[in-house]
Protein backbone atom coordinates (compact mmCIF):
# COMPACT_ATOMS: atom_id res chain seq x y z
CA UNK A 1 0.00 0.00 0.00
CA UNK A 2 2.98 2.32 0.81
CA UNK A 3 4.50 1.94 -2.33
CA UNK A 4 1.13 2.46 -4.50
CA UNK A 5 0.59 5.91 -2.35
CA UNK A 6 4.26 6.82 -2.75
CA UNK A 7 3.43 7.31 -6.83
CA UNK A 8 0.94 9.88 -6.06
CA UNK A 9 2.54 12.38 -3.22
CA UNK A 10 4.85 15.06 -3.95
CA UNK A 11 7.16 16.36 -1.17
CA UNK A 12 6.31 19.96 -1.10
CA UNK A 13 9.60 21.56 -0.99
CA UNK A 14 10.82 19.86 -3.87
CA UNK A 15 8.09 20.73 -6.20
CA UNK A 16 8.53 24.01 -4.62
CA UNK A 17 12.09 24.16 -5.69
CA UNK A 18 10.83 23.51 -9.55
CA UNK A 19 7.14 25.94 -9.06
CA UNK A 20 8.23 28.66 -7.34
CA UNK A 21 11.93 30.68 -7.64
CA UNK A 22 14.12 31.30 -4.70
CA UNK A 23 12.49 27.97 -2.83
CA UNK A 24 15.88 26.26 -2.70
CA UNK A 25 19.46 27.51 -1.02
CA UNK A 26 22.84 26.52 -2.72
CA UNK A 27 24.02 23.16 -1.42
CA UNK A 28 25.74 23.39 2.07
CA UNK A 29 29.20 22.21 2.13
CA UNK A 30 30.14 19.49 4.29
CA UNK A 31 32.37 22.28 6.44
CA UNK A 32 29.04 24.23 7.27
CA UNK A 33 27.87 20.39 8.11
CA UNK A 34 30.11 20.04 10.60
CA UNK A 35 30.19 23.34 12.16
CA UNK A 36 30.51 23.64 16.03
CA UNK A 37 26.85 23.27 17.29
CA UNK A 38 26.91 24.93 20.47
CA UNK A 39 28.36 28.18 19.42
CA UNK A 40 25.53 31.14 18.76
CA UNK A 41 25.77 33.87 16.17
CA UNK A 42 28.22 35.59 18.04
CA UNK A 43 30.30 33.10 18.21
CA UNK A 44 30.23 32.70 21.86
CA UNK A 45 30.21 28.89 23.20
CA UNK A 46 26.52 28.02 24.82
CA UNK A 47 27.60 26.03 26.85
CA UNK A 48 29.39 28.21 28.68
CA UNK A 49 26.36 30.75 29.09
CA UNK A 50 24.86 30.30 32.39
CA UNK A 51 21.44 31.88 33.90
CA UNK A 52 19.63 32.11 30.45
CA UNK A 53 16.25 30.66 29.46
CA UNK A 54 13.95 31.36 26.78
CA UNK A 55 10.98 31.62 28.96
CA UNK A 56 9.26 33.80 29.40
CA UNK A 57 8.44 34.29 25.75
CA UNK A 58 8.16 37.99 24.80
CA UNK A 59 4.86 39.57 23.69
CA UNK A 60 3.67 37.89 20.74
CA UNK A 61 3.35 40.90 18.81
CA UNK A 62 7.04 41.27 19.18
CA UNK A 63 8.21 37.93 18.14
CA UNK A 64 9.33 37.47 14.43
CA UNK A 65 9.67 34.10 14.54
CA UNK A 66 6.55 31.65 15.00
CA UNK A 67 4.89 28.40 14.08
CA UNK A 68 3.72 29.20 10.47
CA UNK A 69 6.42 31.49 9.73
CA UNK A 70 9.12 31.22 6.78
CA UNK A 71 11.98 29.20 6.71
CA UNK A 72 14.09 28.23 4.14
CA UNK A 73 12.80 26.84 1.39
CA UNK A 74 9.87 25.45 3.28
CA UNK A 75 7.75 26.40 6.35
CA UNK A 76 8.05 26.59 10.31
CA UNK A 77 6.39 23.99 12.52
CA UNK A 78 5.76 24.02 16.17
CA UNK A 79 8.40 25.55 18.72
CA UNK A 80 10.05 23.33 21.59
CA UNK A 81 12.32 23.47 24.27
CA UNK A 82 14.52 21.21 26.17
CA UNK A 83 13.35 20.18 30.00
CA UNK A 84 15.27 23.77 31.27
CA UNK A 85 14.19 25.84 28.44
CA UNK A 86 18.04 26.61 28.07
CA UNK A 87 17.67 25.63 24.32
CA UNK A 88 14.90 26.37 21.95
CA UNK A 89 14.53 24.40 18.53
CA UNK A 90 11.63 24.65 15.58
CA UNK A 91 10.62 21.50 13.47
CA UNK A 92 9.90 21.12 9.59
CA UNK A 93 9.96 18.74 7.26
CA UNK A 94 13.32 16.63 6.73
CA UNK A 95 13.30 17.04 3.07
CA UNK A 96 13.59 20.32 3.18
CA UNK A 97 17.23 20.40 2.62
CA UNK A 98 19.15 22.42 -0.04
CA UNK A 99 20.22 18.34 -0.98
CA UNK A 100 18.23 15.18 -0.60
CA UNK A 101 17.28 16.05 3.06
CA UNK A 102 18.26 18.11 6.05
CA UNK A 103 21.07 16.41 8.11
CA UNK A 104 22.91 17.26 11.17
CA UNK A 105 24.94 20.90 11.71
CA UNK A 106 23.10 21.86 8.11
CA UNK A 107 22.69 25.77 8.35
CA UNK A 108 18.93 26.69 7.95
CA UNK A 109 17.70 30.48 7.58
CA UNK A 110 14.63 32.10 8.52
CA UNK A 111 13.96 35.49 6.62
CA UNK A 112 11.83 36.95 8.33
CA UNK A 113 13.38 37.02 11.66
CA UNK A 114 16.93 37.34 9.88
CA UNK A 115 17.78 34.43 12.11
CA UNK A 116 20.25 31.07 11.47
CA UNK A 117 19.44 27.96 12.90
CA UNK A 118 21.27 24.25 12.86
CA UNK A 119 19.66 21.09 12.22
CA UNK A 120 20.05 19.19 15.65
CA UNK A 121 18.13 16.29 14.63
CA UNK A 122 16.90 14.66 11.21
CA UNK A 123 14.81 11.61 10.94
CA UNK A 124 15.86 10.69 7.53
CA UNK A 125 19.12 11.07 8.48
CA UNK A 126 18.30 8.68 11.76
CA UNK A 127 16.89 6.25 10.06
CA UNK A 128 19.61 6.00 7.75
CA UNK A 129 22.17 5.70 10.26
CA UNK A 130 19.72 2.72 12.19
CA UNK A 131 18.93 0.90 8.80
CA UNK A 132 15.46 1.36 9.63
CA UNK A 133 13.28 -1.60 8.50
CA UNK A 134 9.99 -0.17 8.20
CA UNK A 135 9.14 1.22 5.27
CA UNK A 136 6.26 3.16 6.56
CA UNK A 137 8.43 5.19 8.79
CA UNK A 138 11.32 5.85 5.71
CA UNK A 139 8.48 7.16 3.40
CA UNK A 140 6.16 9.07 6.08
CA UNK A 141 8.99 10.00 9.40
CA UNK A 142 9.73 13.22 7.75
CA UNK A 143 10.78 15.52 10.71
CA UNK A 144 13.40 17.64 11.77
CA UNK A 145 14.30 19.96 14.84
CA UNK A 146 16.64 22.99 13.87
CA UNK A 147 18.24 24.85 17.12
CA UNK A 148 17.50 28.33 17.33
CA UNK A 149 20.53 30.79 18.95
CA UNK A 150 19.84 31.70 22.13
CA UNK A 151 21.09 35.56 21.12
CA UNK A 152 17.58 35.28 19.16
CA UNK A 153 15.42 33.97 22.69
CA UNK A 154 13.34 37.43 22.26
CA UNK A 155 12.49 36.97 18.92
CA UNK A 156 10.71 33.18 19.13
CA UNK A 157 7.56 32.81 20.21
CA UNK A 158 5.35 29.08 20.55
CA UNK A 159 1.80 30.50 19.37
CA UNK A 160 0.54 29.48 15.74
CA UNK A 161 0.28 32.65 13.43
CA UNK A 162 -3.47 33.55 13.63
CA UNK A 163 -4.58 30.22 15.14
CA UNK A 164 -2.84 30.11 18.81
CA UNK A 165 -1.71 27.24 20.13
CA UNK A 166 -0.63 23.96 20.39
CA UNK A 167 -1.77 23.64 23.88
CA UNK A 168 -0.64 20.05 23.60
CA UNK A 169 0.23 17.40 21.24
CA UNK A 170 -2.31 15.23 20.05
CA UNK A 171 -2.31 11.67 20.75
CA UNK A 172 -5.53 10.68 18.42
CA UNK A 173 -7.55 12.39 16.09
CA UNK A 174 -10.27 10.66 14.63
CA UNK A 175 -11.54 10.62 10.51
CA UNK A 176 -13.96 13.81 9.77
CA UNK A 177 -12.04 15.44 12.42
CA UNK A 178 -11.55 19.72 11.67
CA UNK A 179 -8.15 20.88 11.89
CA UNK A 180 -6.31 23.75 11.16
CA UNK A 181 -3.15 25.09 9.30
CA UNK A 182 -0.94 27.71 8.51
CA UNK A 183 1.23 27.89 5.66
CA UNK A 184 3.99 29.87 3.45
CA UNK A 185 3.70 28.73 0.16
CA UNK A 186 4.31 31.42 -2.41
CA UNK A 187 2.24 29.92 -4.62
CA UNK A 188 -0.87 31.48 -2.96
CA UNK A 189 0.71 34.94 -2.58
CA UNK A 190 -0.62 35.40 0.85
CA UNK A 191 -3.67 34.17 -0.02
CA UNK A 192 -5.64 32.37 2.59
CA UNK A 193 -2.25 31.13 4.74
CA UNK A 194 -4.72 30.32 7.44
CA UNK A 195 -6.80 27.75 6.49
CA UNK A 196 -8.91 25.30 7.94
CA UNK A 197 -9.27 21.03 7.19
CA UNK A 198 -11.02 18.07 7.56
CA UNK A 199 -9.28 14.30 8.10
CA UNK A 200 -10.47 11.87 5.68
CA UNK A 201 -7.82 9.32 6.72
CA UNK A 202 -5.74 8.19 9.62
CA UNK A 203 -2.75 5.78 9.54
CA UNK A 204 0.21 5.04 12.06
CA UNK A 205 2.73 7.69 10.65
CA UNK A 206 0.38 9.92 9.71
CA UNK A 207 -3.54 11.60 8.24
CA UNK A 208 -4.42 12.32 5.43
CA UNK A 209 -6.21 15.62 5.10
CA UNK A 210 -8.51 17.81 3.10
CA UNK A 211 -7.46 21.77 3.01
CA UNK A 212 -9.38 24.35 1.41
CA UNK A 213 -7.15 25.36 -0.57
CA UNK A 214 -4.85 22.76 -0.29
CA UNK A 215 -1.13 22.52 1.13
CA UNK A 216 1.05 23.41 -1.64
CA UNK A 217 4.47 23.80 -2.29
CA UNK A 218 6.31 25.89 0.07
CA UNK A 219 4.11 24.77 2.69
CA UNK A 220 5.92 21.90 3.83
CA UNK A 221 6.48 22.04 7.45
CA UNK A 222 3.63 23.96 8.26
CA UNK A 223 1.81 23.40 11.79
CA UNK A 224 -1.55 21.27 11.67
CA UNK A 225 -3.95 21.77 15.09
CA UNK A 226 -6.67 19.88 15.79
CA UNK A 227 -9.88 21.66 16.54
CA UNK A 228 -9.71 21.74 20.39
CA UNK A 229 -6.03 23.21 19.54
CA UNK A 230 -3.50 20.42 20.13
CA UNK A 231 -0.96 20.06 17.89
CA UNK A 232 -1.47 17.07 14.78
CA UNK A 233 1.60 17.29 13.21
CA UNK A 234 3.33 18.83 10.13
CA UNK A 235 2.15 18.90 6.35
CA UNK A 236 4.67 16.99 4.23
CA UNK A 237 3.43 15.71 0.78
CA UNK A 238 0.88 16.86 -1.28
CA UNK A 239 -1.57 13.80 -2.92
CA UNK A 240 -2.17 13.33 -6.66
CA UNK A 241 -3.33 9.80 -6.87
CA UNK A 242 -5.83 8.31 -5.22
CA UNK A 243 -7.17 11.15 -3.69
CA UNK A 244 -5.74 14.50 -5.73
CA UNK A 245 -5.15 17.44 -3.88
CA UNK A 246 -5.23 15.88 -0.66
CA UNK A 247 -2.26 16.73 1.58
CA UNK A 248 -0.40 14.28 4.26
CA UNK A 249 0.07 15.17 7.42
CA UNK A 250 2.67 13.56 9.95
CA UNK A 251 1.83 12.24 13.10
CA UNK A 252 3.97 14.13 15.39
CA UNK A 253 3.50 12.03 18.37
CA UNK A 254 4.80 9.02 16.53
CA UNK A 255 7.86 11.06 15.49
CA UNK A 256 8.76 12.46 18.54
CA UNK A 257 8.52 8.75 20.04
CA UNK A 258 10.77 7.72 17.07
CA UNK A 259 13.62 10.55 17.95
CA UNK A 260 13.14 9.98 21.54
CA UNK A 261 14.13 6.08 21.03
CA UNK A 262 16.92 6.61 18.58
CA UNK A 263 18.34 9.70 19.99
CA UNK A 264 19.04 11.56 22.92
CA UNK A 265 17.74 15.01 21.63
CA UNK A 266 15.44 17.02 24.86
CA UNK A 267 12.76 18.25 22.98
CA UNK A 268 9.81 19.38 24.26
CA UNK A 269 6.62 21.20 22.48
CA UNK A 270 6.05 24.44 23.75
CA UNK A 271 2.20 25.67 24.33
CA UNK A 272 0.70 28.75 23.76
CA UNK A 273 -3.39 29.72 24.59
CA UNK A 274 -5.39 28.40 21.63
CA UNK A 275 -7.47 30.97 20.15
CA UNK A 276 -11.59 30.90 18.97
CA UNK A 277 -11.22 29.97 14.99
CA UNK A 278 -14.21 30.88 14.00
CA UNK A 279 -13.36 34.75 12.96
CA UNK A 280 -11.17 32.87 10.09
CA UNK A 281 -13.16 32.59 6.85
CA UNK A 282 -12.75 30.04 4.13
CA UNK A 283 -13.82 27.02 2.64
CA UNK A 284 -14.23 24.07 4.85
CA UNK A 285 -12.36 21.19 3.14
CA UNK A 286 -15.03 18.42 2.50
Amino acid sequence: MTSLRAWGLILLSVAAGVLATGCVGEQNSDASREGPPDLDQTGANQSTVTNRSFTPWPPVENAELRPGGQMDPCTVGFLFTDQSNTTAFVSTAAHCGSGDHLRTGDEVGFPEAEITGRVAYSSIETMEAVDESSEDARYFNDFALVRIPYTASNEVHPSVYEWGGPENVSTSADRGEQVYTYGQSSTRQGALDARRGAIVEREEWHWTVYFGPPSYPGDSGSPVLTENGKALGIVTHLETFPRPEANTVLNLSRALDYMESKTDVDAEIATSSFADPSPIEGPAAP
